[in-house]
């Protein structure tokens, strides 16, 4: 793992939503067979390939927690996260009400560390 970037564009977004949302569901229905259940945060990490249609993007594991893409998330918005996280679990949808920074991205590494890139392609 290398780390990642956020935002990332919209075609690609859709792609990541969908193949991780099948990765969820597979996980889910599996577990059910066992009278287990999914709750809380899961991470998918994943792998978005070159072809437009999705066919080499990849699941490479779902985490039981938050994973590093958090800190690129953080740092982009002028919300809680967490607080949006818990309010969802507690039955209110404060999700719809995050305010995210516009004209830039977040690059992070393995690490956490997060670099800031904005318009004009300065890192900070």
């Amino acid at each position: 793992y290398k780390g990642g970037e956020v935002p990332i564009a919209l075609n690609l977004a859709k792609r990541a939503d969908r193949l991780a949302y099948r990765a969820v569901t597979a996980m889910k229905d599996a577990t059910a067979i066992h009278g287990s259940r999914v709750i809380g945060w899961i991470g998918v990490d994943l792998i978005l390939g070159d072809r437009e249609d999705g066919r080499d993007d990849r699941v490479l594991e779902i985490n039981p927690r938050i994973t590093t893409s958090i800190v690129g998330l953080v740092e982009l918005s002028h919300s809680s996260l967490i607080g949006a996280m818990i309010d969802l679990v507690e039955g209110s949808d404060s999700m719809a009400d995050l305010v995210f920074q516009s004209g830039c991205r977040m690059r992070f590494d393995a690490s956490g560390t997060v670099d800031r890139i904005c318009d004009d392609d300065k890192v900070f």
